[in-house]
């Protein structure tokens, strides 16, 4: 009797894996689908550049962009914005 809810036991955790990845493809294909598409397209349509492809001034330089560097004081850490 234990050898058979052994084996049903095995039987149902390989149906749940199984069932488990359809239902995460599914989910990520409408994600991507109904998210990832549209915001795509938009930025394509509209010719936004997200990241800053240009080389920079000379050749030694890197793409690092320096911190601004300002006084911070007790009042700039108290307030969160």
């Amino acid at each position: 009797m234990l050898e058979r809810f052994k084996r049903l036991w095995l039987v149902w955790k390989v149906f749940g894996h199984r069932l488990v990845h359809l239902q995460n493809t599914i989910l990520l294909m409408i994600v991507f689908i109904f998210g990832m598409l549209p915001s795509a397209l938009f930025t394509r349509l509209r010719g936004m550049q997200l990241l800053d492809r240009r080389a920079p001034d000379d050749a030694a330089a890197s793409y690092w962009t320096p911190v601004s560097t300002t006084d911070r004081d007790m009042d700039w850490a108290q307030r969160p914005y």
